[in-house]
């Protein structure tokens, strides 16, 4: 199961970016 949980670790990482990317947007 070590792949499942290297995809949600990944899953986790783009989520959390994501999340950043909005705050850049919306202080702009």
């Amino acid at each position: 199961h070590a792949q499942t949980t290297t995809l949600y670790t990944v899953a986790d990482i783009l989520f959390y970016w994501l999340d950043e990317l909005k705050r850049e947007y919306q202080y702009e």
